[in-house]
């Protein structure tokens, strides 16, 4: 089974008890889907009762789940007629001979058969003794950003690496946000099988595995009572709709911020109108030689239409133009440049689809091509890259945490999903921030760090790999705004165009903080001076 051929994988699954979590059956059906994979049974143990005991965890942990817990957290019996139950103890078990054994007990002791070829897969989330109970549930009681969670596998020689692995942002939500963490990960086993079939062994070598496979304990009663405290800390935490948004230039081209020690002199356009705000700038030079930005440009009222604007050398705009106004709220837009003309992708979360344009011949609307892919991607990304077409973007549920593709033969074609589905998901490095770029042969892709609420910077991402069915990159360099920038809390978006750089910058409206006068101290009257 070195290497993938006609022959079946045969998976056999394991649990404490015949009644597992929903979620779990989901995992199951899905790997049991993919073409060439058999599940030959379904194996638990004797001592498994005494297992999910402990995984419970004490009274208010009980009585949180049962009340507040998503579908996916529930439990059901393991249907005899579509999978093979098998006591671990039975003599049964010496015939099965599975290649690869999905471990989903809570910390089973070892195989009843000798190690499979391919060893033991196991979902490990959280850290430690603080691992069990509700994916996330942990994390926002000790008041922490991210869950991470992994498939890890297991060799013969006990050697544990990572598979697949999930950094979940965490918020007040526990219960949604728990869903959409279980929803991402019931698809790992299937994607892992898929990658094997095509890639062979080469997709089980991952990086090693730092933490146990043994889940911990759920939070005490103790810790269950801060539960609402919790919640509260980590609410209005983001950016407000006071904070200015804005466009900047850099005069250095985008691969130059690889360089630690590279200039970050950004020249800010005019700030626009109170409560209004200009993001995700794209650009292209027209037919005359001139430089137009595209971007959102929200108004005050909250609404948001495509614009456009030319920089003057002095970076004064007179009046900028409105490319495309819908009835609905549109997405950010990126530009670029193909064989028949100026394309811009707009992602639209109103409209749940991703449509290409077209600038027309006079440089004053969008025309519209043809719909990319039927979901609203946000900040989507459109580029060239060894002989084909790719389309990325942040999707739903996790839209500042995960990053999806597409690939396609021209802008223009048909569009197919790339085999991993999810390719990454992390706060830190997963969204789109910028025009990805090949420098000394390598490719690099800009990436969001909205690890923290309320701060963003750009994060270069190293690809190593990526083709229809594999991905894998590394974050490389931080981009941060300098502290004496006009807008030095954030920067979203970098787009490469040549000699220069389009910046999406972020000045905050933070509330200042009065000194409080001194006990006795005389308070001076209005106008006069000191």
């Amino acid at each position: 089974m070195d290497v993938p051929g006609d022959d079946t994988l045969r998976v056999a699954v394991r649990s404490d008890t015949p009644v597992v979590r929903q979620w779990h059956v989901g995992a199951v059906r899905a790997l049991a889907a993919v073409p060439a994979v058999e599940v030959v049974s379904w194996l638990y143990d004797d001592d498994g009762p005494r297992r999910r005991t402990r995984e419970a965890g004490g009274l208010l942990h009980r009585w949180w789940t049962a009340r507040h817990a998503p579908a996916e957290w529930r439990t059901e019996r393991v249907d005899p007629t579509e999978f093979r139950i098998v006591r671990a103890a039975s003599t049964e078990v010496a015939a099965l001979r599975p290649h690869l054994v999905l471990d989903l007990s809570h910390g089973a002791a070892t195989l009843p058969f000798p190690a499979p070829e391919l060893g033991v897969w196991r979902y490990v989330g959280g850290a430690g003794r603080r691992s069990g109970g509700l994916p996330g549930l942990w994390e926002l009681l000790l008041r922490e950003r991210v869950h991470v969670a992994r498939l890890v596998h297991t060799g013969g020689d006990g050697l544990r690496t990572v598979l697949h692995e999930g950094r979940f942002p965490i918020g007040p939500e526990i219960a949604a946000g728990a869903a959409a963490i279980m929803q991402e990960m019931t698809a790992w086993p299937a994607r892992m099988a898929r990658l094997y079939r095509h890639a062979g062994a080469e997709a089980l070598v991952g990086p090693r595995a730092v933490v146990g496979t043994t889940p911990g304990r759920p939070p005490g009663d103790l810790r269950m009572l801060g539960l609402p405290m919790a919640r509260r800390a980590l609410r209005g935490t983001g950016f407000g709709p006071n904070d200015e948004w804005n466009i900047g230039v850099l005069h250095r081209p985008l691969h130059t911020l690889l360089d630690e020690e590279a200039s970050l002199n950004i020249r800010y356009l005019p700030a626009p109108a109170p409560g209004g705000r200009r993001s995700a700038p794209s650009g292209y030079i027209d037919a005359l030689g001139r430089l137009n930005v595209l971007y959102r440009k929200t108004r005050p009222d909250g609404r948001s239409e495509i614009a456009r604007a030319r920089p003057k050398q002095d970076n004064v705009i007179k009046r900028s133009r409105t490319m495309l106004a819908t009835p609905t709220d549109v997405g950010d837009p990126y530009a670029v440049h193909t064989r028949t003309g100026i394309m811009v992708v707009v992602g639209s979360p109103s409209s749940g689809r991703t449509d290409l344009y077209r600038v027309d011949d006079a440089n004053e609307h969008l025309e519209f091509v043809r719909t990319l892919v039927p979901v609203p991607l946000r900040s989507p990304t459109l580029f060239p890259h060894a002989g084909r077409w790719w389309l990325m973007g942040a999707l739903d549920p996790f839209p500042t945490a995960s990053l999806h593709a597409w690939w396609s033969d021209s802008p223009e074609g048909d569009w197919r999903p790339h085999a991993l589905g999810t390719l990454k998901v992390d706060p830190a490095s997963a969204r789109p921030g910028g025009t990805p770029f090949v420098h000394d042969g390598v490719l690099w892709r800009p990436a969001q760090d909205l690890a923290q609420p309320g701060h963003v910077h750009v994060v270069l991402n190293r690809v190593h790999h990526l083709d229809p069915h594999r991905f894998h990159e590394e974050p490389v360099r931080e981009v941060r705004p300098r502290a004496s920038s006009s807008h030095p809390h954030g920067i979203a978006m970098l787009f490469g165009m040549g000699g220069l750089t389009l910046v999406d910058g972020v000045r905050r409206d933070l509330p200042r903080i009065e000194k409080a006068p001194k006990p006795g101290a005389r308070r001076r009257k209005p106008g006069r001076r000191p």
